[in-house]
């Protein structure tokens, strides 16, 4: 699971990904962040909103900062927009099985479709 990062405003978005996958924090927020964004709750381009709702989850400010703002998060963020890039991902959810095939929500137009279209992927003998 990568963050997608189709320009700038999605990079704070992204920090934070990486930072809660680090600290093993990301299967439990990711599900909360993203009802909050649907919900209008949270703007997922502003910085300053992420580490609210993450101190709010009972992360600590000061290391949420320190680690938001590490050099190795930029370059697991920029790592991240390489790999999307590599693939053309342009919509999300998208999946790329064993590094050869490539599927995504706007391809099946239906998210049943995508999870058929990937466990028939992941079957595929190559």
């Amino acid at each position: 699971r990568i963050p997608l990062t189709l320009d700038f405003d999605g990079y704070p978005a992204a920090r934070l990904f990486v930072v809660l996958e680090r600290q093993d924090r990301l299967a439990d927020l990711h599900p909360l962040i993203m009802q909050a964004v649907a919900d209008e709750a949270l703007d997922p381009t502003s910085l300053e909103q992420l580490i609210e709702f993450a101190v709010a989850q009972e992360l600590d400010e000061e290391t949420l900062r320190t680690a938001l703002n590490a050099p190795e998060t930029y370059t697991q963020v920029e790592a991240y927009a390489a790999l999307a890039k590599r693939f053309d991902v342009n919509a999300g959810p998208a999946f790329v099985v064993r590094g050869k095939y490539y599927t995504d929500a706007s391809m099946t137009r239906r998210l049943s479709r995508l999870k058929t279209t990937f466990d028939f992927l992941t079957t595929v003998r190559y």
